[in-house]
């Protein structure tokens, strides 16, 4: 007899966002969170504290579940 196992996932929220710096320098970060508004508030909480947008990308994902 065969034994079945069962993966479990959840989709995650993610974005990558890439800042530009007053110097010219850029950074990329990639967010992550449960919903799209937990995204979303760590997204805007970054952009206050780092500077401006040059690039942002929201996509989900599927990932093990513990």
């Amino acid at each position: 007899m065969s034994k079945t196992s069962s993966v479990k996932t959840r989709t995650v929220y993610c974005a990558e966002v890439e800042i530009a710096y007053d110097d010219g320098e850029y950074k990329t970060f990639t967010i992550s969170g449960c919903t799209p508004g937990m995204r979303n508030k760590a997204m805007d909480r970054l952009i206050e504290d780092e500077g401006e947008v040059n690039y942002c990308r929201n996509y989900k994902e599927k990932r093990l579940f513990l």
